[in-house]
Parts: structure tokens; sequence; C-alpha cells
């Protein structure tokens, strides 16, 4: 059941997206011959306006799918489980476990896919500049370690808006505001948690301040791989806890019941 609840819930989220997804590519391809164009005409000042709006506009076309998905995972997780939507949603013979588990393993997936868009539409852009060597060269266990974290940092986000959702909906006024306050107050509970495992890890190895005092100019960029590469493994292992504390709790406060509006 969990999977037919899966693919109705990714099914829903995923309806607009693909018009975003192409306002991505197109853009960031915009922006590619644009700046091509320009770095082949430097002197033609008309051609310097043209680029920077294409890559404005590029950002825009990011910020907004990322913005609109994350808004349609609330949409859903909210409509689905407490509005109208939930009077047939809790008739159906499934765990509300399996009704939590299916909306965070859809925005997920959501999420990771619109991350993956935005990165090819980053690569796009930056092949105006550099070739696409330098994609090979960043393709390493740094960066991968890297990908995770934001990956984890995405997934902390959803499950902090599930979980103030459900805190808020189990009271009897102000619900969206106090849902609101209670998914801020949780992230800023996980990030702090995050924050104190890099702290500790630099009262253990206290070579992770380079990274942000460093002068890039005449920096062993070899010891900064390794030392990025530590502090990434850290923020890794810190975020999955965090992530599995708040999806249980998110889970185990839905299981109580919920007050259908």
């Amino acid at each position: 059941m969990l999977k037919k609840l899966f693919r109705y819930d990714f099914k829903w989220l995923m309806k607009t997206m693909p018009y975003y997804y192409i306002a991505v590519l197109v853009t960031a391809v915009c922006a590619l011959v644009t700046n091509k164009t320009y770095n082949a005409h430097p002197a033609v000042f008309g051609w310097l306006i043209v680029d920077k709006i294409s890559s404005n506009l590029f950002l825009a076309a990011c910020f907004a799918a990322g913005i609109t998905l994350v808004i349609r995972c609330f949409v859903r997780f909210k409509n689905n489980l407490f509005k109208d939507e939930a009077y047939l949603t809790h008739t159906l013979p499934v765990k509300r476990s399996a009704l939590f588990a299916s909306k965070v393993l859809s925005s997920l997936l959501a999420s990771v896919i619109t991350l993956a868009v935005i990165a090819i539409g980053v690569i796009i852009t930056i092949s105006a500049v550099k070739n696409f060597r330098w994609f090979t060269d960043l393709v390493r266990t740094e960066t991968v370690l890297l990908g995770i974290v934001l990956i984890e940092e995405i997934l902390a986000l959803l499950l902090c808006i599930f979980t103030g959702t459900v805190i808020g909906e189990r009271c009897s006024r102000n619900k969206t505001l106090k849902g609101v306050l209670a998914a801020v107050g949780i992230y800023l509970a996980v990030a702090l948690f995050v924050l104190s495992g890099i702290g500790v890890l630099y009262l253990i190895n206290p070579d992770i301040g380079k990274l942000f005092t460093e002068n890039l100019r005449n920096a062993d960029y070899e010891s900064l791989w390794g030392i990025l590469k530590q502090l990434a493994a850290c923020c890794a292992l810190m975020y999955a806890v965090a992530d599995a504390v708040v999806y249980l709790i998110g889970n185990k406060l839905l299981g109580k019941g919920v007050n259908i509006d």
C-alpha cells in the first residue's frame, strides 16, 4: 500500500514541476549562448546587458522551481492529512506511519530531481567560461559527501515543515501560526545540533578553521580537500541523526491522531 500512496503523492507533487524544469534548462542554455556571444563581441555593450538578463533569469527560474516544490510539498501534506481530503485519506486501510512515510519519501525524491535539474543548469551555464573537464575534476569523494549533506539538509527542511504542521494542527486555535513557529523552532534546533558537531570536530582537529581563514591563493588545495572531507562527513553524520529524530517525532505525533478541519 505504501507503494501506491507514494505513487499518488509523487504524481501530485510533480504535476506542474516539468514546466519549471524546462524553464531552468532553457534559461541555462540562453545564459550559455549570450555569454559566449558577449565574449566573442565584448565591445558590443548590448550583449553585456542581454548576458546579465539571461543569467538573472536562470537564477530566478532555479529559485522559482525550489520554492514552488517546497510549497507543493507543504500543501500536499496539509490538505491530504488535515483538510477536506483527509476524510478519505484516513479511511484507507493503512497506518498513519505509512501516510507520513509516503509524504516524506515522495517529497524527498521530488526534491532530489529538482536539485539535479538545477545542477545540470549550473553545469551548462558554467561551461560558458570553462570546458566540461572541470566537471570531471570536481567529482571526488569530498564533493559527493557535500552532495549527501545537501540532500540531508533538504530532508531536514521538509521534516521540520511536516512535523511543525502536525504540531500546529494538534492545537485548537491559530494552527497555521503555531505550525510555522514549531517548524522554525525545530529547524533551529537541528541547525544548532549540526553546529555543535562541527564545534566538537574543531576541538579535535583545529585545522578545520583553515577552510575559513586560509588565503586561497597560497593554499595547499589537497590539504584543504582533506579538511573539507572531514567536515562534510561530520555534517552528514549529524544531519542523519537529526533527520531520524525529527522523523520519529513527526511520525509519533501523527500516530496519536489528527484534527480534521
